[in-house]
């Protein structure tokens, strides 16, 4: 060991170093280094320098490296503590995989979607069960381009929701979906990590996995890459359940296409910024337009000139000015004159909007329509991404990151009406990297992310604002005309909004072999939300039927040429708005105990504030109690004073109203709940050891939290609750028998203002304990890593968790046993008959348990080759995947608690378990052409040479999925006759000898249950297994030395295999056990062209 040594870490691409000093046991740390080449040199008076060239550091991990002097050969030990990477971990129990530059740049990505490649990591696998799983345009959906496949994996057995996404050290993550918010320009990625059981404790706050990405930074040297990737339909195979049962998909066109530059700041004669000041600018976009033809019945001129005489809908017109009688002795009307309506009769307003409204007759000979129109539906995009780099002095460094995406959709809704939507993300990152002293390092990042979500209704035929043409409404405007003439309409953008900031200050110290960390994060979630009033309009045939012939007479087209509609609605302004804050702080220490063996430990605390609503907002909601918390300070006052909600119906008092003693405000105020945490800690202990050389020894265990995820999802089912009205619709039915005609243009002074009911028993939704607690992970493994080669490493391990407070939602105040009785005997039976709805109610008694044996072999570039292979073998169990309902449950998820008093009674594999996945990813050049072994000159140099071969193959179990029965079957009472609740009961083995597409399960096998829950248990059927090969083939155009060009074809699918979906999972559908789905897309092809300097 050799004391007071120099040692100089440079990055070759920028030049810029760091120097630190041995301590006197001959080590020495270089906290926070970013990712990239690096040269390492070591000097001290005596002995010989030691130089190592081309170190390369990947993100987020530990590296050790022994150093030789060339006097007395004396052993060194190097810790380069972030983002490094040696061929085996060997100072870290962590679970992770790098995917580095040269992977994610060449590996086939269908829609350059870099999620694909999350699934290259032993314990993610590629089933998603969450809410936002699906690519497009809303406040749930994850943006990209409309064909990328996108992957939302489930990571050491955690649901798909508990993941954290982290750009540059900050947070990328949407917090209502847990999706990223952008993603990252494929050109602009320097590498990413799947990291998950971490031992150091400045991760945590999710249970899943943490995907961590770095960016690219400008260089001393100019460099980029431009490039166009192309998507159509003629490319790609046909569906073979889409042959059957339609006429198969529509045209569509899609373009990628994008640049990135970086280098140093220069300009000539004012600055030169290299090693110093450095920028990096990309750009990305795309294009997708899918057409499609669309059949209607629209009004011929005649008709909306008031002509009936040869409608094709042959039913009698009657005038219901000619109305007389009485509802004692009945109505008659006379029937307008050869069914023609008098053109002085007609209401300038609705006509004329009608007449603007609808296209005209374009189609002859079809025996139901007569109209075709072909609309089209498009995906628009611009991404701009930049960065600057700044070295201040030999200590200080600061780095700036823009991430900024606009994605706008439409997508025809009616024959004259689209329906738009637009999301700007917007994700921000700021970091200042300083060293104190020798021994002390600081480093501070600070994110924003923002993720706001418009919705809004395309005025195609140029209609403009309908109050313009007469309507009375407030806000947008909405029509139905019923059928066959259906309904239209301009509503105004309803907005919602994420946004999400973050700081994370750190120190790190090293004293002699300890590297401590000290940090804490800080994470405020909001969510905003607002859907503008909009008045309704519904035109029936009634207001010009006769009374006496009611079914068969007149024509919702001839009521809205009057201008009579039958019924108006008025939908309230709604604005909500919540915030939400977490602080985390922690401690670790990285120990290099000897030479060989390190033990990272920390403790780790996570606190999450209660919720804070704006001042408008207003959240209340049921307990599991039976009780109704109001989220105010004070009780508002009595409606009679107000006319306007918030408000207490009658005198104003709890006791007026049915059950109030059993009302109350919350004892957490404004905020309703959940409470704040204190409880959060998590601490961490990890060991390896390095047996010899060749081979090291790896355990650890720790306790995490999950604060973040859900939350923002759990807390928009309150707000709005009474004795405030959320979003509600006022109607009110107009121009019927006996009353006096009102036209459109006077019809909403009727409408009465919206105000809360008489009383909150009844409310008809789902809320969530506010004693709910974050779910905990108790999280453990052990492996052992290989190295069978200088450039093959291979790992085992076995890895496992127990979880618990995990989110289960159930029907709740059920009668709480299942039996034969009348409806006041069952509402007897249930805990809190004063309750009379049946809401969702979610709760933390869910548990989860997951054992795998994860297998990796790492094959670093060598002689035109690398590869990943990965194998997970693994059991999850749990009561259901979340507090979400059936949405993230799988397939046939309604009935996964189907007994809300009986949580273990579901207890079962979870609807993410993948019993055995085997993913294969690699990149072969062909030995041929210029610089390879073969074939190095010539024409055939030029032919044969520079190809390159890509895959991605995959194979994996099914995913299981739950049978239900349709209606309140085991006679518990609830209010959700539409939710299929119950599973049926098994009489014999529902496996068919031969499995088809046609029976995949044999429906009669199962019988409905009779006041009772079923016996056939939660998630015991599979899917069939599914395997899939990517490919890609590049043919390289090398040209000068900084150029190179490559033409891609690229195949997702390529062997176009046919993997089964789940079959209908009601068995008392007519279509009970049939398959009419894949779960992936036939074969796909994308060509693109790259270059790059």
């Amino acid at each position: 060991m050799i004391p007071d040594a120099e040692v100089i870490l440079t990055e070759t691409a920028t030049h810029i170093a760091s120097a630190t000093k041995s301590n006197r046991e001959g080590l020495y740390t270089f906290p926070s280094v970013k990712p990239g080449q690096y040269d390492l040199s070591v000097k001290k008076a005596g002995f010989g320098d030691a130089n190592i060239n081309g170190l390369t550091l990947t993100v987020q991990a530990n590296v050790l490296h022994d150093v030789s002097l060339s006097v007395g050969a004396t052993a060194e030990t190097i810790t380069v503590n972030s983002e490094t990477g040696e061929l085996m971990q060997k100072t870290s129990s962590e679970l992770g995989t790098v995917i580095d530059q040269k992977a994610i740049h060449e590996l086939p990505l269908n829609g350059r979607n870099f999620t694909q490649l999350l699934t290259l990591t032993p314990g993610a696998t590629p089933i998603s069960t969450s809410q936002s799983a699906g690519v497009g345009v809303n406040d749930l959906a994850v943006l990209s381009v409309p064909t990328a496949s996108v992957a939302q994996p489930s990571i050491q057995g955690q649901t798909n929701r508990s993941n954290l996404y982290l750009l540059d050290g900050v947070v990328n993550t949407e917090m209502t979906g847990s999706v990223y918010v952008i993603p990252p320009i494929v050109d602009a990625m320097q590498e990413f990590k799947v990291q998950s059981h971490d031992d150091k404790a400045e991760y945590g706050s999710v249970l899943g996995g943490v995907i961590n990405v770095v960016t690219k930074s400008g260089t001393n040297s100019l460099h980029g890459a431009a490039w166009e990737f192309v998507r159509n339909n003629i490319f790609d195979a046909r569906d073979s359940f889409a042959d059957e049962y339609s006429a198969g998909p529509s045209p569509f066109r899609q373009n990628q296409f994008g640049v990135t530059v970086g280098g140093p700041v220069f300009l000539p004669k004012i600055y030169d910024g290299h090693n110093r000041t450095f920028f990096f600018f990309g750009y990305e976009g795309w294009r997708y337009v899918q057409a499609a033809e669309s059949k209607y019945i629209v009004p011929t001129d005649a008709e909306l000139s008031g002509d009936f005489s040869h409608s094709t809908l042959a039913q009698n017109i009657y005038d219901p000015a000619t109305t007389s009688g009485s509802s004692s002795t009945g109505y008659a009307r006379s029937q307008f004159p050869g069914n023609i309506i008098p053109s002085s009769r007609l209401n300038s307003v609705s006509a004329g909007f009608l007449k603007a409204y609808y296209a005209r007759p374009n189609l002859t000979g079809d025996p139901v329509y007569n109209a075709i129109v072909t609309r089209s539906s498009s995906n628009f995009s611009n991404h701009y991404m930049a960065r600057a780099d700044e070295q201040l002095g030999s200590r200080n460094s600061i780095f700036f990151r823009y991430d900024r995406l606009n994605v706008t959709s439409l997508s025809p809704t009616s024959i004259s009406q689209s329906s738009g939507a637009s999301v700007p993300a917007l994700n921000i990152g700021v970091g200042w990297t300083g060293v104190l002293t020798p021994k002390l390092l600081a480093d501070v990042r600070y994110g924003l992310t923002r993720r706001p979500f418009a919705r809004y209704v395309q005025d195609s035929a140029g209609i403009g604002p309908m109050q313009g043409l007469g309507f009375n409404s407030v806000g947008g405007t909405e029509f139905s005309l019923g059928s066959p003439y259906g309904s239209g309409g301009l509503q105004a953008a309803n907005t919602i909004n994420s946004p999400v900031q973050n700081w994370s200050p750190s120190l790190t110290w090293v004293v002699g072999n300890h590297t401590m960390k000290y940090g804490m994060q800080y994470v405020k979630q909001g969510n905003d939300s607002n859907s503008p009033a909009y008045g309704g309009y519904t035109f029936a045939n009634d207001q010009t039927g006769d009374p006496n012939q009611v079914g068969t007479t007149g024509n919702s087209l001839a009521s809205a040429l009057l201008g009579l509609p039958s019924q108006i609605n008025n939908t309230t302004t709604v604005s909500n708005s919540n915030r939400v804050s977490t602080y985390s702080f922690y401690f670790q220490d990285v120990w290099a105990i000897t030479k060989r063996l390190t033990m990272t430990y920390g403790l780790r605390f996570d606190h999450r504030r209660e919720f804070s609503p704006s001042s408008s907002t207003v959240v209340s909601g049921l307990t599991t109690d039976g009780l109704w918390w109001i989220g105010l300070d004070a009780l508002p006052p009595a409606c009679s004073q107000t006319n306007a909600a918030p408000c207490i119906p009658g005198n104003g008092s709890l006791s007026s109203i049915a059950n109030g003693n059993k009302i109350m405000l919350s004892p957490y105020g404004r905020a309703w709940g959940p409470a704040p945490r204190w409880q959060d800690w998590g601490p961490r202990i990890g060991l390896a050891y390095q047996v010899n050389d060749k081979m090291v020894l790896r355990g650890g265990y720790g306790i995490v939290y999950d604060p973040l995820m859900g939350f923002e999802q759990d807390w928009k089912g309150f707000a709005g609750s009474w004795p405030a009205t959320g979003s509600v619709t006022a109607s009110v039915a107009i121009n019927q028998l006996g009353s006096s005609p009102t036209p459109v243009q006077n019809t909403f002074s009727t409408v009465g203002i919206a105000l809360p009911g008489s009383d909150p028993w009844s409310t008809v939704t789902w809320f969530m304990d506010p004693k709910i607690r974050d779910p905990r992970s108790q999280q453990y493994n052990l492996a052992f890593e290989y190295e069978v080669a200088s450039n093959l490493s291979l790992s085992v391990g076995y890895v496992g968790s127990h979880s618990d407070r995990l989110s289960v939602t159930g029907i709740f105040n059920t009668a709480q046993t299942a039996g034969p009785g009348t409806p006041d005997q069952v509402n007897a039976r249930k805990p809190f008959p004063w309750v009379t709805a049946t809401p969702f109610m979610s709760t933390d008694r869910g548990s989860a348990d997951y054992n795998g044996l994860q297998v990796k072999l790492d094959k670093r570039y060598s002689n035109g080759l690398e590869y990943l292979v990965s194998y997970t073998f693994s059991k999850s169990i749990d009561e259901g995947g979340s507090g979400l309902f059936d949405v993230e449950n799988g397939p046939g998820g309604s009935s996964a608690l189907q007994n809300y008093y009986d949580v273990r009674e579901s207890r079962s594999v979870s609807s993410y378990d993948v019993p055995q996945f085997l993913s294969i990813a690699g990149q072969y050049e062909l030995p041929f052409g210029r610089g390879k072994k073969m074939l190095t000159h010539g024409p055939a140099s030029y032919i044969l040479g520079n190809w390159q071969l890509n895959t991605v193959a995959q194979i994996r179990s099914g995913q299981p999925y739950n049978l239900s029965v349709v209606g309140d079957v085991a006679n518990i009472g609830t209010s959700f006759s539409w939710w299929n609740y119950a599973r049926p009961n098994e009489i014999a083995s529902p496996k068919p000898a031969h499995q088809t597409a046609l029976e995949w399960y044999n429906p009669a096998s199962f019988a409905v249950p009779v006041n009772s829950y079923g016996n056939f248990p939660r998630n015991s059927l599979r899917t069939s297994h599914v395997a899939t090969a990517d490919a890609s083939l590049f043919k390289n155009f090398p040209f000068k030395d900084e150029f190179a060009l490559n033409f891609r074809a690229e195949a997702f699918n390529v062997f176009n295999i046919q993997n089964y979906g789940a079959p209908d999972t009601t068995i008392t559908d007519p279509g009970a056990g049939r398959i009419t789905s894949n779960v992936l897309p036939p074969r796909q092809i994308q060509l693109g062209l790259h270059l790059s300097f």
